[in-house]
């Protein structure tokens, strides 16, 4: 279950990155809002399941 969320993380934190190369600079709180959501996804299973140990 841990890998489903960690995945989705990197693919929203591809997008974002995709997001922001091609977007205009007026537009760039989707693409930030993107990596940040990835970043927590990416890293949230690993604090989760230190807490749990």
């Amino acid at each position: 279950m841990a890998w489903i969320v960690r995945l989705i993380g990197l693919l929203a934190l591809l997008a974002g990155a995709g997001m922001w190369l091609v977007a205009d600079m007026s537009l760039l709180v989707l693409p930030a809002a993107l990596m940040v959501v990835g970043l927590v996804l990416l890293v949230a299973p690993s604090i989760f399941l230190l807490f749990l140990e």
